[in-house]
């Protein structure tokens, strides 16, 4: 096991001794396993898997970041990271609407549009999955 430590400038979201985290580097996917090699990445958005210390299963939807690995302690700084069972699908789904509204409005979408819905569609697919019969 390691030491994770899952931040956001809001709050801590996670600490505590895990088997394995996945997380959505810039280049794809990831996992970080016991005695894994030292490393700094950015983070993109996407979901970030635990499996803590009683083997429970934890799923956040996260919209970019830091992650450093040093001699098993994970620092994972995000921009924002939500628990599934936090998620609001409801709020999710008419922010996506909303902005899909919009962007049929205008020409060009800005980046910033573009990013914002591809964070209420992660959000919604982190809830679902979390949600989904197993």
């Amino acid at each position: 096991m390691f030491h994770l430590f899952i931040a956001t400038p809001e709050k801590i979201r996670f600490t505590g001794n895990v088997h394995f985290l996945i997380a959505p580097g810039s280049e794809g996917y990831f996992e970080v396993l016991t005695d894994h090699a030292d490393l700094i990445a950015s983070l993109t958005i996407g979901k970030v898997i635990i499996q803590d210390e009683n083997y429970q299963k934890w799923l956040f939807a996260i919209s970019g970041g830091v992650i450093e690995v040093v001699k098993n302690r994970v620092t994972l700084l995000a921009d924002t990271a939500e628990l599934a069972s936090e998620i609001d699908a409801k709020r999710s789904q008419q922010v996506l609407k909303n902005l899909r509204d919009y962007c049929d409005s205008i020409e060009a979408i800005p980046l910033d549009i573009k990013k914002a819905i591809q964070r209420a569609k992660n959000r919604l697919h982190v809830h679902e999955e979390f949600t989904s019969p197993r």
